[in-house]
């Protein structure tokens, strides 16, 4: 068992070949993996802020679901299922853990985390965006929403939305959807402009419209858009990172040649940019003077929270698509999207010796310890050097027997041990695999692979470690 209360790093990761996604636990003083327990595909990870939480919350199923998960056990909980509605994008907890906000196209779904109710939150504005990322401040009562890229050749504004929200009514039932299209809240307003003179048209549009029936149902809600980069064609989601105090909101594009912004949360204005291209994953130290920056080109930055002007760096090798998060005693621990993770001591001038994940990263989170007993690492004996099919062995007649399957581990897929080795051939024919036991001549060597349901591993397909 490990001490209660000691802070862990928590992070998700993607199912990768045959191995489902999920949670794994790393150990902050050792940078060892001490458990890993199976989740569904996971989009987003929260967990409230200063490590001391006991529960995360994932998003999971294609961002329908959202999973509780106790920090001690690793039980999870299953908090809120909507299969009618378009998929959440990123999840955010309020303070003191009662409320979730998760991101929904063109809205916001709040989920009380002691009853599983749901009220939804339009966005009014204009123009008209999705919104893919999320942060809350420390009273629950503003969001600010990062603007999600298109897929397509136009340019738009990243940005990002503040926006008030209404304190949650005692007793709201959640409306149901008869079909799953979003639907345009300016839809009525349209209607109306349409029926008006040139003359009512001009004054209609001198003032600031919210839809009556939003109005009514979410109270008054303020709003304000401020610019991170300069217009730009399938860009990434806007990322948002608050501070501890709400006081600021750091914003950024990854891979973007813009910067990193802060903003004034009180004014809504930037107030510094940081030098050089966005970092493509950034974390707040807890006294909130200090921010870690990964990049995609270059060893990990440390910023200066108020000016943002480079102060140092810390061990990070260049990377496209990180996580990282930052314990209460300044431990850093950054996951890479070649499924590795590492954790730096504060001063370290090296990085942990990296622990293998099952998974590329989704996110990473600090919390309260876990109390369940450690186990050892997977030892890891290879990687896949190109994607191909698993197999799996079937005996009959002289010990021949090996059959294709539906599975596919992708390239650079980390392979668990194996505790037995087939010689033989395997040959392809008309679509048809047909293994012989090796007696004389040429053969392969075929590896089975008991964390992964004892399928079959070709040696021709690995790079062993």
């Amino acid at each position: 068992m490990t001490q209660s209360g000691v802070s862990h790093f928590y992070i998700t990761y993607r199912q990768t070949g045959p191995k489902p996604g999920g949670i794994a636990v790393l150990d902050a003083a050792t940078g060892r993996i001490r458990v890993t327990r199976a989740l569904s595909d996971s989009l987003g990870l929260a967990a409230r802020s200063g490590g001391t939480a006991t529960t995360l919350y994932t998003l999971t199923e294609g961002g329908h679901h959202v999973t509780a998960v106790d920090t001690r056990t690793l039980e999870t909980d299953l908090l809120f299922a909507d299969q009618g509605r378009s998929w959440a994008l990123d999840v955010a907890v309020n303070a003191d853990g009662s409320r979730l906000f998760l991101t929904r196209g063109f809205g916001v779904l709040e989920v009380d985390t002691a009853s599983g109710k749901v009220e939804g939150h339009p966005v009014p504005q204009e123009p008209s965006a999705a919104w893919g990322t999320v942060a809350v401040s420390p009273d629950g009562k503003r969001l600010y929403l990062g603007r999600s890229g298109q897929n397509s050749n136009a340019e738009e504004t990243p940005c990002v939305l503040a926006m008030d929200v209404s304190e949650p009514p005692q007793e709201q039932a959640y409306p149901q959807e008869t079909d799953t299209q979003e639907t345009d809240p300016f839809e009525d307003l349209r209607r109306r402009a349409a029926a008006m003179s040139p003359d009512e048209l001009e004054a209609f549009l001198q003032k600031d419209h919210v839809p009556e029936a939003d109005a009514q149902e979410t109270g008054p809600v303020s709003r304000h858009a401020v610019d991170v980069a300069a217009p730009a064609g399938k860009f990434r989601d806007v990322r948002v990172l608050l501070s501890a105090d709400g006081a600021t909101l750091y914003a950024f594009v990854p891979h973007q040649a813009d910067p990193l912004v802060a903003i004034d949360t009180a004014t809504l204005t930037v107030t510094a940019r940081a030098q050089g291209p966005a970092p493509t994953a950034l974390a707040l130290s807890p006294d909130g003077t200090l921010l870690y920056a990964v990049h995609a080109d270059r060893a990990g930055s440390i910023l200066n929270a108020s000016d943002l002007t480079e102060t140092g760096t810390f061990p990070s090798i260049p990377d496209k698509a990180p996580a990282i998060a930052v314990a209460p005693d300044g431990t850093v621990c950054v996951a890479y999207s070649d499924q590795t993770c590492t954790v730096i001591a504060p001063d370290a001038a090296e990085a942990s010796a990296p622990a293998r994940l099952a998974g590329a990263p989704v996110a990473v989170v600090i919390a309260a310890a876990t109390e369940v007993a450690p186990r050892s690492q997977p030892e890891y004996v290879g990687r896949y050097r190109h994607e191909a099919m698993l197999r799996r062995y079937t005996e009959y007649s002289g010990g021949h027997g090996m059959w294709s399957t539906n599975a596919v581990c992708e390239q650079d897929t980390f392979v668990p041990a194996y505790d037995k080795v087939y010689e033989g051939r395997y040959n392809l024919t008309d679509g048809v695999g047909v293994w012989r036991k090796n007696i004389i001549g040429e053969y392969k060597k075929f590896y089975r692979i008991p964390a992964w349901d004892n399928l079959i591993v070709d040696g021709d397909d690995v790079t062993w470690l």
